[in-house]
């Protein structure tokens, strides 16, 4: 949230409306963004810090019939859909089940004394309506990487 409100102020014509938690849940993603277009008449875009209170958002906005873009963060299924659809904007990629890979890998490294970096900083991405295809795999067809393919940069 820190760097979000940073990166706005760097935009004098963006105005920060307001910040309510929505506790990474949709439903409460739809109150407050119910609440806020009750305070806001016109909301031009939406940040929220999960992929499920972004759907939550944009659930009431189309109740609303309002408009606004919306980006979430944390991406899951539905984001991917909801961005294919052109709904979300965009989220921000962290791909838990690659984290869950890795960090496995890295347990079973350090289990059997083999090396593992000290820190493994995963590349920052944003998926939008332009890039969205390759996130769209179904579960069951996730494959973890190799772990010389996980760590590189």
């Amino acid at each position: 949230m820190r760097g979000f409100s940073d990166a706005v102020k760097e935009f004098p014509n963006a105005t920060l409306l307001a910040s309510q938690p929505g506790n990474f849940q949709r439903l409460q993603g739809l109150q407050v963004m119910e609440n806020l277009m009750q305070r806001h008449p016109q909301i031009d875009g939406v940040m929220a810090a999960d992929a499920a209170m972004a759907i939550g958002a944009i659930e009431a906005l189309e109740a609303a019939n309002r408009k606004a873009l919306v980006v979430g963060m944390n991406r899951n299924k539905e984001a991917v859909e909801a961005i294919r659809a052109g709904k979300m904007l965009a989220s921000g990629d962290y791909n838990g089940f690659l984290f869950g890979c890795v960090a496995t890998l890295a347990a079973v490294r350090e289990l059997r004394k083999l090396p593992v970096p000290r820190e493994i900083v995963f590349k920052a991405s944003v998926l939008a309506k332009s890039n969205v295809q390759p996130a769209d795999v179904p579960t069951d067809k996730l494959v973890c990487p190799k772990w010389e393919d996980a760590i590189k940069g």
